[in-house]
């Protein structure tokens, strides 16, 4: 859904409410932003299927719509009065089964306005709700099938989440833990559940303690990232998300602990766990890792200098509809060029010839690994170099861009710089 077509819902909508306020006398705020509603719970749910969130901390008089960033998401509201304090404001989503996967936004209209902008996750996997009753140790572990996404929460300080999940010896799996902080800029104040921890066990009771669990070692292809629309500075924190793949090399039932650095935890604290296989996983399923970014960019502000995205053909005409005049290079119009890079290429003799206008696709896929491509360029012709990493961002893979005349050794451009920190003598390198 176009972003016009949504404003012109809101005023339609606006003006319906609004003509009948003035019939009683009263006067309807429009688009007053609320600062109360914190969250949702649970964060998400899958695509193609039906289920109830609740905003957290509502306090919306005369909630009555639910905007979302497209037509592929839809929700009725439900109030529940409650005696004596604030009512709580539940949403019946519906989601189509060809949504597509990632955090999209939605904003609650009601008679005080338009409300803050909430995010709500979409899945390919099936969901589990956590259960009712504790599993805050491993022998109250809940029992999960895979592959699945489970919706749980740390409702207080302290509390840790176990589940169990039974494998087959050499099957390997992908883990990871999905909060719903970091992708508003304007929730930044309250960060939301920023910290999860994951870790993984094999149960191994012994004589002394029949409940013991052994802490196995995964590969660990965690991140962390600032939020969208702020600055790095010191004292400031980052969104930690927990990435981790393991092949298990005994069958039976393993557990998986979720828990918050420092332990920490409130009714805000929702989460997603996921849990697939990696066995027959082929171009056509869900990527490996959940992307952290919104599905619609038009939610927020345009933010270019991250990594995770990728490079459509079509980027050029992107760029262009964003820019002002149609005067405009007849080549900002071309198509982009898709060449996967071919091995060898470490020196540049081997370097594979490219045009000016092409998306190359290239692995690292070792330490110590370089590629090199060419290409031509006319005098007075003026390029734009932009590269991404949607598989692994910073911190795990800085890339690391140089140019290079032919012939010559050391580059005349590169994205990485080096600058004084806060006028002392210490240098900072950073791309």
């Amino acid at each position: 859904m176009d972003i016009r077509s949504t404003d012109r819902r809101i005023r339609e909508q606006v003006r319906a409410r609004a003509l009948s306020a003035l019939l009683v006398g009263s006067v309807l705020a429009c688009q007053v932003p609320l600062s109360a509603q914190t969250a949702l719970h649970p964060i998400g749910g899958p695509r193609g299927a039906s289920f109830e969130v609740e905003v957290l901390e509502a306090n919306l008089k005369g909630a009555f719509d639910a905007l979302f960033c497209c037509d592929d998401l839809r929700a009725t509201v439900r109030v529940e009065e409650v005696e004596g304090g604030p009512a709580r404001v539940f949403l019946h989503v519906e989601v189509d089964p060809q949504a597509k996967l990632g955090a999209h936004v939605l904003q609650l209209l009601s008679d005080e306005g338009l409300s803050k902008r909430l995010t709500l996750q979409v899945n390919a996997e099936p969901h589990v709700a956590e259960q009712d009753g504790p599993h805050h140790a491993p022998s109250q572990a809940q029992l999960i099938e895979f592959p699945a996404v489970v919706n749980g929460r740390l409702s207080e300080d302290g509390e840790v989440d176990y589940y169990a999940v039974e494998v087959a010896a050499g099957q390997e799996f992908r883990f990871e833990v999905i909060t719903a902080s970091g992708l508003i800029p304007e929730n930044s104040q309250k960060p939301l559940f920023k910290d999860p921890v994951f870790t993984l066990y094999e149960p191994s009771g012994s004589w002394f303690d029949p409940h013991r669990a052994i802490r196995l070692k995964p590969d660990d292809e965690s991140t962390s990232f600032f939020f969208l629309g702020s600055q790095v500075i010191l004292g400031s924190h980052p969104v930690y998300l927990p990435r981790l793949t393991y092949r298990f090399e005994k069958s039976g039932w393993h557990l998986l602990r979720v828990g918050a650095i420092g332990d920490v935890g409130g009714p805000d604290y929702g989460y997603q766990l996921r849990v697939v296989p990696t066995d027959g996983a082929t171009s056509e399923t869900p990527p490996r890792w959940t992307p952290r970014e919104l599905v619609h960019k038009h939610s927020v502000v345009w933010e270019e200098r991250e990594f995770a995205g990728r490079i459509a053909p079509d980027w050029l005409e992107q760029l262009r509809s964003r820019s002002v005049g149609d005067q405009a290079p007849a080549h900002d119009a071309e198509e982009l060029q898709t060449i996967r890079e071919e091995e060898p290429n470490d020196d540049p003799d081997q370097a594979l010839a490219v045009g000016c206008a092409s998306v190359i696709e290239g692995n690292i896929g070792r330490p110590g690994d370089v590629d090199h491509f060419k290409f031509k360029v006319e005098d007075g012709r003026r390029l734009a170099f932009e590269i991404r990493t949607p598989e692994l961002g910073p911190p795990r893979f800085h890339p690391w861009l140089t140019l290079l005349e032919e012939g010559k050794d050391e580059p005349f451009l590169a994205n990485f710089y080096r600058r004084v920190v806060n006028g002392t003598p210490i240098w900072v390198k950073s791309p």
